[in-house]
């Protein structure tokens, strides 16, 4: 995760599917070496999506450059007497911002199925 600091601040991360992981470092503790590494890395993955990404590096405040692993969740099924919704219930990005809208979106799921069911384990299982 970037920042970016003219007239205006801007917020950017670059988040992809690996079978490794990277060591999480806060920003200011990354090497000027590591940082060109991270800024060239995250140039060659974007550069389909052409501006405002290269103004967006270029800007980019190199003290601000940070490294985060966002890993999936174990899928699971619920049982007993919680149900789980929103991020609590599925692997979310950190960055995206989405816990609150799956959690409406599954409140409003979970409801449906409530009320439609035959019966409460029928709705659960529906729902999950």
């Amino acid at each position: 995760m970037h920042r970016v600091e003219n007239r205006t601040s801007a917020l950017w991360s670059v988040s992809y599917l690996s079978d490794t992981t990277r060591e999480s470092k806060a920003a200011g503790t990354i090497s000027d070496n590591e940082i060109d590494e991270i800024l060239t890395e995250a140039k060659e993955r974007t550069k389909v999506y052409g501006e405002p990404m290269p103004t967006l590096f270029k800007e980019t405040l190199r003290s601000s450059v940070a490294v985060f692993n966002a890993k999936d969740m174990t899928p699971f099924r619920n049982h007993g007497s919680v149900i789980f919704i929103g991020d609590a219930q599925h692997a979310m990005s950190p960055f995206a911002g989405n816990g609150a809208n799956m959690a409406i979106m599954d409140g409003y799921q979970l409801a449906d199925q409530l009320v439609h069911a035959k019966d409460l384990t029928t709705a659960i299982q529906s729902y999950d």
